[in-house]
């Protein structure tokens, strides 16, 4: 792979980051006004708890990628 596809991923899922957390504090506020009863929404009658976990568990799995991008750097790029 070379260097600059390396760093070009490393971007992608640096900004991948943050626009994947942003709905968690999203759904933060939903289950917060909305929500009557905790999880379900009073309006679209959805459950928050899963959207909210599925969210976290996406930005989990990008660090997770970042890190061992990072961690193999040398490796993925080869003189």
């Amino acid at each position: 792979m070379k260097k600059v596809l390396y760093y070009v991923t490393q971007l992608i899922l640096f900004i991948s980051f943050w626009l994947n957390c942003f709905p968690i504090a999203n759904i933060m506020v939903s289950r917060k006004y909305e929500a009557d009863d905790g999880c379900i929404s009073g309006i679209t009658g959805e459950n928050l708890c899963i959207q909210q976990t599925m969210w976290i568990a996406i930005c989990i799995l990008i660090v997770v990628l970042m890190i061992v991008l990072g961690y193999n750097k040398k490796r993925i790029i080869k003189k």
